[in-house]
């Protein structure tokens, strides 16, 4: 019974990841505007993110800028990350495109941590080519979405650096931007 639900399951999402590819060439042809020969070649790039949940947590619009800019890091050869901010009503979402390896995540939260920025979501995608596409949502230490645009391009300019390895995570971990004292709980709150 489980393997049959296991298979009906997965047919359940091939299905539905081909009728997001036929959305998403639709999109592309009629609300971008582009060739059929170009939105084939995107709808190619976005059917081999892994894992196959890319193109149910992000826009066509979205999965088109992410094409432009992996494609764009591809052409310039650039080994430098691509990193993008974007305010959201209560938190700011930052998407970084980089060449994928082991500890990306872990080197790209922890920087987010030193700045006193609240992790409070995080998506990962994997290109067939091994770029990584990483979005990261966060708030401030109040849970607010009212962080300065000094802090967001001082987070941008410290994740650069540890992805390029000119400065180790560690670092920033240990020598955090600024002092986050966190509220003693109350001894009668935890017994």
């Amino acid at each position: 019974t489980y393997e049959y639900l296991e298979i009906e399951k997965s047919k359940s999402q091939e299905a539905k990841s081909e009728d997001d590819i036929f959305r998403l060439k639709e999109f592309l042809e009629q609300k971008e505007r582009l060739p059929a020969s170009t939105s084939e070649i995107v709808t190619d790039f976005a059917s081999q993110i892994l894992p196959k949940t890319y193109l149910s947590y992000n826009t066509f619009r979205r999965i088109f800028q992410h094409f432009t800019n992996i494609d764009a890091m591809k052409k310039l050869k650039l080994i430098s990350p691509v990193i993008e901010s974007e305010k959201e009503p209560s938190f700011f979402t930052m998407t970084v495109y980089a060449k994928d390896y082991r500890f990306i995540l872990s080197d790209i939260t922890g920087v987010v941590s030193s700045e006193g920025l609240n992790l409070i979501g995080m998506r990962s995608f994997k290109t067939k080519d091994d770029y990584a596409i990483n979005q990261i949502q966060f708030t401030d230490s109040f849970g607010s979405g009212n962080i300065s645009t000094e802090k967001i391009e001082r987070l941008k300019s410290n994740v650069k650096i540890v992805l390029q390895g000119q400065k180790n995570v560690e670092d920033f971990v240990q020598s955090p931007s600024e002092w986050i004292s966190f509220n003693k709980i109350p001894v009668g709150m935890v017994e």
